[in-house]
């Protein structure tokens, strides 16, 4: 079965308690994170239109009740539950109910189920598998998913790889980059003809089936029952019509009568002509067509490479070097180091104003200052050098082939820069920030990176006290 739904039987008239209502008036704004990849349930066009299941339904309940929902748009999902973890979201549309979300969202009756399968490309002989015969295979999940946390606690053997969005998950497969891809097959069966992928097919079920629901922070109970109750207020012919728009597809019939069939038949003659002509030119021109595929290809496959490469060592949202792939960096220095005498330094950078937006909630903000600095940074560092997020507002700098004394001057420089007027903006507002820095080199140490950002660290708190 594809899918089911849920709903009450008529469309209920919507009566709020007294609670309710005042909670309403109390809050003037509800931010609501739609699942922005995950068609044909909840996703965002080219144009950036909100679409889907989710959103078609979530129109037919605040007609019944006036809610001051703001949309916050995120890249991924991995982002919008990361976002929701923190605060800075207090409602999601497409949502599966798994026990370690329940600690801080309180979700809704489910409206719609689906079913996850198991995606693989075709001719390879497989059918009727289960995730347990998918054991040593890499297989992709989509980060944050409810599927990729079930697949991960469940089935350990498998190699699994996490990516931030079906649309990679899909080509990776295609593309020989994997071997099987867990996905509910409606969204799958969108990005394959986005994608013109028509060498995938369903192998198997993974016994996963996830009932979708709306989902509200846990200290708004209220929102969570006005919610409810604008869910029931909508019909189940209404539900069942939207889903069929979205889900199913019709196939329309004709039945030809024997006057139209003989006005065929002489067209089918006409038609065969024309296709023997066809063939010749089609036989001319495969070869070439089918270099060209091959090519393309190919140059898709890269761009994806290139894609993925990127995902895993840039953050999207602050430009910045992740920690895993900055880490990565640095040890490869200190091998260097041990091997040839190669010297670098390490900055761990602390900003205060930063780490006081962080305190303040003030996420958005936060990350703006981010970026700021990430771009002030790399002006003033070299080509060479490495700018990276190392969590909890922290930045790290890889100055490669450098002595204490040269790192010195550099960080007095980047001081020297951020603190001058026009250099950080705080809500509008240019405000001279100064910066903390602490600097290790490899010498000083005989162990590993850890050691020498413990060491940078270190050097930083003894300046004062951070984020005060």
């Amino acid at each position: 079965m594809l899918l089911c739904f849920f709903s009450a039987a008529s469309a209920a008239e919507i009566v709020l308690t007294e609670e309710e209502a005042d909670w309403l008036q109390r809050n003037a704004v509800i931010r609501y994170a739609p699942a922005p990849n995950y068609p044909p349930i909840e996703y965002f066009d080219e144009t950036q239109r909100h679409l889907g299941v989710t959103p078609e339904l979530l129109d037919l309940m605040l007609a019944k009740v006036d809610l001051p929902i703001r949309i916050e748009r995120f890249n991924s999902w991995e982002e919008v539950m990361s976002a929701t973890r923190l605060g800075k979201v207090d409602m999601l549309g497409s949502v599966a109910k798994v026990p370690k979300r329940q600690a801080y969202l309180n979700f809704s009756e489910p409206y719609i189920t689906l079913p996850t399968v198991i995606y693989m490309r075709e001719n390879e002989g497989y059918s009727n598998l289960s995730l347990e015969e998918l054991s040593g295979k890499r297989v992709v999940v989509i980060e944050d998913y409810a599927s990729a946390d079930f697949v991960q606690d469940n089935f350990p053997e498998i190699s699994l790889i996490k990516v931030p969005e079906i649309s990679i998950g899909i080509r990776m497969v295609s593309y020989g980059m994997a071997d099987a891809i867990v996905v509910s097959r409606a969204t799958a069966a969108y990005y394959m003809q986005q994608h013109s992928l028509t060498n995938l097919e369903v192998v198997g079920e993974t016994g996963m089936t996830w009932k979708l629901r709306f989902a509200v922070r846990k200290d708004w109970p209220e929102l969570n029952s006005i919610i409810q109750k604008a869910l029931d207020s909508v019909s189940e012919a209404e539900l069942e019509a939207l889903i069929e728009r979205h889900l199913k597809q019709g196939y329309a019939t004709q039945v030809l009568s024997t006057e139209r069939l003989k006005e065929v038949s002489v067209w089918v003659g006409a038609c065969l002509l024309v296709m023997l002509f066809a063939l010749n030119l089609y036989l001319i021109w495969r070869h070439r067509g089918h270099k060209y595929h091959l090519e393309n290809t190919q140059k898709q496959k890269h761009e994806l490479e290139s894609q993925l490469q990127r995902l895993q060592t840039i953050d999207a949202e602050t430009g910045l070097t992740t920690r895993h792939a900055f880490l990565a960096e640095a040890n490869k220095e200190l091998a260097r180091y041990h091997r040839y005498g190669s010297s670098f330094a390490i900055f761990v950078i602390e900003v205060p104003s930063l780490q006081k937006l962080r305190r303040m909630g003030d996420f958005k903000t936060a990350e703006e200052v981010m970026k700021q600095l990430s771009v002030i940074i790399n002006e003033e560092i070299r080509e060479q050098d490495l700018c990276g997020d190392l969590g909890d507002g922290c930045l790290g700098v890889l100055l490669l082939k450098v002595d204490e004394m040269s790192a010195d001057i550099v960080g007095k420089r980047l001081r020297q820069r951020v603190d001058s007027p026009g250099s950080l903006y705080i809500h509008g507002v240019a405000t001279p920030a100064s910066l903390l820095i602490g600097v290790a080199v490899p010498r000083a140490v005989t162990g590993s990176v850890d050691e020498l950002i413990q060491l940078a660290d270190s050097k930083l708190y003894a300046m004062g006290n951070p984020g005060e």
